[in-house]
């Protein structure tokens, strides 16, 4: 296997994981009747170092300064983990999915990418209402993740600068 199919099979296996995670959350809190609720960093520690796992690319203006060093890139969930997580949580509470399924729409939602001081002041403002949540009407089970960032402007490129249109790609 190369590298890239190691790391799909790990972060498949660890998608797995976090949905009986999940669900395990929700059986005790029912059978103990105390709703404790959870952490959405659990992900972020499970993922380490997401800077490799979960890469997905550069807003353009970052990697137009790459090599300048111009500019101090800044990691960015390109789905907010909270809004993952909150979502992820009602899909697995409305009992409508399997585990498979259910793991396949967080993998689809996982990614980080490197943006600018600037332009990650862009999606946290009041006015875009993007810091912990996606634009109005998108949808965790058929959404592209990138909407998010192209709904402030930020155009996402891959290591050799080509734009990144869609991050919607089979599982």
């Amino acid at each position: 296997m190369t590298e890239k199919e190691h790391i799909n099979e790990y972060i498949k296996s660890t998608c797995d994981l976090i949905i009986q995670h999940v669900k395990n959350i929700i059986t005790l809190q029912e059978n103990i009747n105390k709703p404790w609720g959870y952490s959405s960093r659990l992900m972020e520690h499970l993922f380490h170092p997401e800077n490799e796992l979960l890469f997905k690319g550069y807003s353009k203006n970052i990697f137009n300064n790459k090599s300048a060093m111009a500019i101090k890139p800044w990691k960015e969930h390109i789905v907010p983990m909270a809004y993952v997580f909150n979502n992820l949580w009602v899909l697995i509470e409305s009992n409508e999915l399997s585990d498979a399924e259910l793991s396949k729409i967080l993998q689809r939602n996982l990614g980080v990418a490197h943006i600018s001081y600037e332009e990650q002041k862009k999606l946290d403002t009041k006015f875009s209402g993007l810091k912990t949540n996606m634009p109005n009407g998108w949808c965790l089970k058929t959404g592209d993740p990138i909407d998010r960032l192209k709904a402030v402007g930020i155009e996402l490129v891959d290591e050799n600068g080509v734009e990144i249109q869609s991050l919607i790609t089979p599982i």
